[in-house]
């Protein structure tokens, strides 16, 4: 089990959680774990994900939202499973041998149902703001970033409800919001 702090962060898309996250692993001067890392990591591991994902990555969803939205390319699930499922060991891997922070991924989930205790926290903003921050990030006027913050957001809890046995964005969920 766990003798080392992790600290994992579910945020709005917008809510600036992944910079809170990076400056937090800095402060404490310890590794920073999200998506491209465990993406890496994972496709290392296991060949035919990088075959997938690079399958993807020159296939039909090159457009910039897509990519985003669906790293792994659209109609995926078998391969989203694999990636979730070798993802999550490397989560739980991480958590065992080193103190970290980790951003995304079900990681408080995951590591709960793994009988694990992380310091588990949500970051949310208010929603001018994130619409704000999204606009002038990519470049959109404000109905578009609201609309995109939205429909982000809305990807992230279904995939995080799917995967875990508690629900995104409610406090019961985590130990803090922010």
């Amino acid at each position: 089990s766990m003798q080392n702090y992790v600290i994992t962060i579910t945020r709005q898309f917008g809510s600036r959680g992944r910079d809170i996250g990076i400056a937090t692993a800095k402060k404490l001067g310890i590794p920073l774990y999200d998506r491209n890392v465990l993406e890496k990591e994972a496709e290392e591991i296991d060949s035919t994900l990088h075959s997938l994902v690079e399958f993807s990555k020159n296939g039909m969803s090159s457009s910039g939202y897509y990519k985003m939205a669906y790293p792994l390319g659209i109609g995926s699930s078998l391969k989203k499973d694999r990636m979730f499922e070798v993802q999550s060991k490397l989560v739980l891997q991480h958590a065992e041998t080193e103190n970290c922070v980790i951003i995304g991924r079900c990681a408080s989930a995951i590591l709960r149902g793994a009988g694990e205790h992380p310091l588990s926290v949500f970051i949310y903003a208010d929603p001018a703001d994130r619409t704000r921050r999204i606009a002038a990030r990519n470049g959109l006027d404000e109905r578009r970033a609201m609309h995109r913050a939205q429909k982000i957001d809305r990807m992230r809890k279904h995939h995080f409800d799917f995967y875990a046995d508690t629900l995104w964005g409610e406090p019961a969920s985590y130990d803090l919001m922010l």
